[in-house]
């Protein structure tokens, strides 16, 4: 029964959440690391389950934390401007992985293999922080006031898994 049911769609998690699936021409705001030893960390864990369950890695590693659409060039750079001063001053976070979650992207017509993301204290002062920059420049996210982003891109272009999300969590957590 598990095994049958079929995998969620990025479009279908939103839905829930009131957000229209990405467009061509969003923009989208990228939190990232540049450690090396990180990414190198990063990439390791990439490849084992790339190994695993084949596809391709997503490089850089990243959290979209906003989408958004700009008509005015002017307020897209006040925006840049802005969030460059302020971001200046934002001390980097930890972002941790707690979970295996496979999705279909319409937009992209390929299976995905996602992190689910602890969402802390850091991550949501990020979020606000951002919110009211989009806010002050006049430009509405496609994401509802105060959400926080929670999935990153491990892999694209996965076979369609037939496993419940626990079943997968389970198998992926003994392949450590």
């Amino acid at each position: 029964e598990a095994r049958s049911r079929r995998i969620q769609t990025i479009e279908d998690t939103l839905a829930q959440k009131a957000v229209r699936p990405a467009k061509e021409d969003d923009i989208c705001i990228l939190v990232y690391t540049r450690d090396l030893e990180e990414n190198a960390h990063l990439r390791g864990s990439q490849a084992l389950l790339q190994t695993m369950l084949g596809g391709r890695v997503v490089t850089p590693v990243h959290l979209t934390s906003h989408r958004f659409e700009v008509q005015d060039d002017k307020a897209l750079q006040l925006l840049i401007q802005n969030l460059a001063d302020r971001l200046e001053r934002f001390r980097p976070f930890p972002v941790t992985a707690i979970s295996y979650v496979p999705l279909y992207s319409a937009f992209r017509e390929v299976n995905l293999l996602k992190w689910r993301i602890r969402t802390d204290v850091e991550l949501y002062r990020f979020t606000m922080l951002v919110d009211g920059e989009l806010e002050s420049a006049g430009i509405h996210s496609i994401y509802p006031q105060g959400w926080v982003s929670s999935l990153v891109t491990a892999l694209e272009d996965i076979p369609e898994l037939c496993f419940d999300r626990h079943e997968l969590n389970q198998n992926l957590q003994i392949a450590k």
